[in-house]
This record gives C-alpha cells, structure tokens and sequence, in this order.
C-alpha cells in the first residue's frame, strides 16, 4: 500500500494545481475586492477584532471562529491577502483529496488526479472571489479530508505509539470540519466506505477490529446531529424540514422526493455542462475558447506520461461512482432538513459545495471508465473550461468591483456627511455580488469610520425585501429597525444608478420619473436629501481597500 506523502511527482502536482489556481482565479489578484458577506465581517473585524466575528458570522456558525483567528493575524484588512488565502485554501483542499484517493493504492492515481482538479476548478460554484466568507468552508474541507488521511495513516500504522497520536488528530480535525459548517457532512458517509477498501485491500497483519476504528467519528457525528437540531439557537439555516414534517408528513415527503432528483443533476451534471456555456457577458467568446484550450492543452502536457496508464481495471471507477453518489445523498441532507435551494446562479450556488466533492468524485469515476487517453482527454478537457469558466467569473466580479468604487465615490461626492440615522434606499438592480447587509456595512465605515459601540449610524436597505417589516411603509414619521439600526422615514434617501452607472439622488419630484421601478418612484416621495445631506462635512477614515477619488466625467451630482 502506498502511503508516502511527499514523492517528487506528487509535489509536481500539487504545483500544477497551484499554477490551474491562478490560471482560473488569478484575476481576483490582480485587482482584489472584497465581495458578497466580505465587507461585514471586514467591517465587525474594523470595529472590534477578532471579536467581531461573534456577530458577523457567530450566530450561524459558532465554532467558525478558529478560521479567522489563525488567518486575521496574517491577512489584517487587506483584500489581497485574503483572497491568496482563499487561494491556497481551496488549492490544499484539492490536494489533499488528491492525496487521500491515491493513498487506497496504485491504481487510483488517475481518479485522484482527475478528482483533485475537478474540485479545484468545480463550476458549479462561482462564488470563490468572496475570500473572507469561504475561507470558512475551504479550511473546513481540508480539515475534513486531512482528518481521513490521518485515519488511514493510523489505520496503516502496526506501532501503537504512532497510531494513536494520529488517530487523536484525526477527530479533532473531524470535529473542526463538522462543527465549523455542515456543509462537508456529506464526507463523513464516505469514512467506512475508506476504511473498508484500505483495511481490505492493505496488507497489514492485524486487520481484526480495524472498522472499529470507525465509531469515534460515528459518535461525533452524532452529537453534532444531535446538537444541531436540538441544542444550538441557530437562527440560520433552520431544520425547517422537522417542523414541516411535524405539522404536514406527506407535504413534507412530497418535497423530498421532489428535491433530491433535480439537485443531483444540477450539482452532479448541469454543472459542468454550465463550463461548455457559450453566452459570455465578461469575456469574448474567442477568449474563453482560447483559454479553455490553451489549459486543456497544458494539462495534457503535464500528465503526458499518464496517458497511457491502463484502464483495464475499471473497479476503481465503479467504487468512485457510488462513493460520489452516495457522498452527493450524504451531502444533500443539511440542505434538505433547512429547505434550502440548490441553484447554479448566483447566490444558491453557494449550496453547491454540499455536493461538490461528491460531484467529482462520481465524475472521475465515470471517466475511469473510459479508455485511457479518452479518459485523460476528457478529464483536462472538463477541467480546463471550468478554469476558463471561472476566469470569466472572476472577471464579472472585477466590473462589479469598479461599480462598487464608482458608487461609493460618487456618494461621498455628493453627500459629503450624512444625518445620523440616516436610510438609504434602494432598489435592485444596484450592483452586483452585495447584498444590503454589505452596501450597509461599507456605507457605515465610509460616515462613521470610529464607531465602536453595537449601534449602527447608518443603513442601506432594498425596498422590496424589507418593506411591510424593517421598513413599515413608503411613509414620513414611521420608525425602521433594522438590527442594530434606528431611524426613521423621515431621514431616508432614495438612490439609483442610470444606465451609464451615474449615481441618482432621489427628490419627491422623481416621483413621475417613469424610467424609475415603481417602488423607488414611491420611495422618492420621501427621499430628504435637504434634510440629511450635511454638505460642510468631510470624511474621516473611509475604507482603505476602496477608492474613493475615482470620477466619472458623465456623472456629476443630481
């Protein structure tokens, strides 16, 4: 049984996996933001360090903490370092699943490989340039295959000296991996499956008992179970699905039985027929085509003396297809019990990365069984226009990037200082990749850099998603709150941006602009720049990483 972790072709790839990283996500480098939940928790970080996180993150994920305990230290507030982060993370990530598959014996290198670059450049999910938020969910992922490797390692270990200390580091990553998000709980099916195959297949002299091994990961699952659905206060995600069950048993298995089908062919399969997509917004079609070939092309180069390898043994494949599909079940779960959506569009494709290991472990299996240079030629094919395809992704969050700049420069411009208190309102489509919570946080460390207390000054809200609860009604005098935030519709601006991306300030007389979405000609009924616009201001300590001197020659204040 091969178990050496560091021979010289294993570096090699775990440098090609780094190099495929840039190729794909490189982008994000070159001009880094910060992007999606980014700038909250950028913001908590600002106002209160790592204690911050408690109310960024820490009412969804309470054990999450450890991430950026050991990655703030290093990263600060700086974008670039932690989208490199993110990078490394997500590149460990697929190396370690690299080095787990081929640990079961020669014959997997190719799956391992196939596997590891499939997870590196998975499609299905497009949401990489939120560096801070996924941080989470890579360092969890490489926990959770880092935990199995050392469970292999100490089940291979004949001395007990050694097979205990591993064993130990095994659950404590185990743990990590579960209780910091549950998104990966799908691996932990594939625990005995490895167990079985490797004790099996290995060639150690005492193989009686070694699936007990096996039980202390059993029991931490379950109490994790039991203290995600009993114990934890989590507001979000909910295991909506008990309490449908508990009140209407047939609606609920209704849906079940309508998700699992449709979810696994979109993490499964749309998901990379998605990569092959030619209605590019972000790059040229000759571009994208010339990339995805050019990355096919280097692939084929650097595994050359694979593409002979012998297929013959097609059982690996057929383990790898039921492994992936029973990991795709396994993973599906935390998303069915909390009823929620698995999309490919932006934002639910976030969901994706439940069944994203699965996916590609049952998509290396398939090509296992191939012929080998089809094989091999399909496996650098797929993966090289998922690269292509998030170059292009990478490329739609550097404009929506550019748009954030513009937007916040131009408000700084044109409101100089705001009424304490003070909404803004708006409605979609704003900018791209940021939801209110975000454009919120910003605009408070834009006019209220040194807060420090739990209070925020200022708020930014969409008017569809918050009026009749946060935002009673498009009326003068009604109170809003909205989590740390008071104030009152009689200190609220209205905003859009045209279509030259120029910012407009709404006044009660763009209440007949019929180029306005219904809601905002409403909302302009109350917009009160006058009476929270405080022209003599001047900005203190904005956000460093934004550019605020940025200037649009078509735009200027209205």
């Amino acid at each position: 049984m091969d178990t050496s972790a560091s021979k010289p072709g294993h570096r090699r790839f775990f440098l090609l996996l780094f190099g495929l990283s840039l190729a794909a996500y490189g982008r994000l480098l070159l001009q880094p933001g910060v992007f999606g939940d980014d700038p909250q928790l950028l913001y908590a970080f600002h106002r209160f360090g790592l204690a911050g996180y408690r109310d960024a993150l820490g009412y969804s994920r309470p054990f999450g903490g450890w991430v950026y305990t050991l990655l703030y230290p290093l990263a600060g507030g700086q974008p670039l370092a932690w989208q490199f982060c993110a990078l490394l993370l997500r590149s460990a990530g697929a190396g370690l699943l690299f080095d787990l598959l081929r640990r079961l014996g020669p014959g997997w290198r190719a799956p391992a490989v196939w596997a590891a670059l499939l997870c590196l450049l998975y499609p299905g999910f497009s949401q990489q340039a939120h560096a801070l938020q996924f941080a989470l969910h890579w360092a969890a992922l490489c926990a959770a295959l880092g935990s199995q490797i050392l469970m292999l390692r100490a089940a291979a270990a004949k001395d007990r000296r050694k097979s205990l200390p591993l064993l130990f580091s095994s659950l404590i990553l185990c743990a990590l991996g579960i209780f910091s998000t549950e998104y990966f709980f799908g691996l932990e099916l594939l625990r005995p499956l490895l167990l079985r195959y490797f004790i099996k297949n290995g060639k150690q002299s005492s193989r009686k008992g070694r699936m007990q091994l096996w039980l202390p990961y059993l029991f931490i699952s379950i109490v994790f179970i039991f203290w995600r659905l009993k114990l934890a206060q989590i507001p979000y995600p909910r295991p909506l699905l008990m309490e449908a069950w508990l009140a209407n048993p047939a609606a609920a298995l209704r849906y079940l039985l309508s998700r699992i089908a449709p979810d696994l062919w979109k993490a499964g399969g749309a998901a990379w027929v998605n990569s092959f997509s030619f209605n590019r917004s972000n790059t040229s079609l000759w571009l994208y085509l010339s990339l995805g070939g050019a990355l096919t092309a280097a692939i084929c180069l650097a595994c050359r003396k694979d593409l002979l390898a012998d297929h013959a043994n097609r059982r690996a494949g057929l383990l790898l297809i039921c492994a992936g599909f029973l990991s795709m079940l396994a993973g599906e779960i935390p998303l069915l019990v909390s009823q929620t959506p698995l999309e490919l569009d932006f934002p639910q494709n976030r969901t994706t990365l439940c069944l994203m290991v699965g996916a590609c472990l049952m998509a290396a299996g398939l090509l296992r069984l191939l012929p080998a240079r089809a094989g091999w030629l399909a496996a650098a094919l797929l993966s090289g226009f998922s690269a292509a395809f998030q170059f292009d992704t990478a490329q739609g969050y550097a404009g929506a990037w550019r748009e954030l700049n513009s937007f916040y420069s131009q408000l700084a411009h044109c409101a100089p200082g705001l009424q304490p208190g003070t909404a803004i309102l708006y409605e979609e489509p704003l900018i791209p990749a940021y939801p209110a919570n975000s454009l919120a946080a910003l605009l408070n460390w834009t006019y209220d850099a040194d807060n420090t207390s739990e209070a925020f000054s200022y708020d930014m809200l969409r008017i569809s998603e918050r009026l009749g609860n946060e935002l009673p009604a498009l009326q003068m005098g009604l109170p809003i709150r909205h989590g740390n935030f008071s104030g009152s519709t009689s200190r609220v601006l209205a905003v859009a941006l045209d279509a030259h991306g120029c910012l407009q300030i709404l006044r009660p007389a763009d209440e007949h602009n019929q180029g306005l979405p219904p809601l905002l000609r409403q909302a302009a009924r109350i917009s009160n720049p006058g009476g929270v616009i405080l022209a003599s201001a001047k900005l203190t300590n904005p956000p460093p990483f934004l550019d605020l001197s940025v200037e649009n020659a078509d735009c200027g204040c209205r």
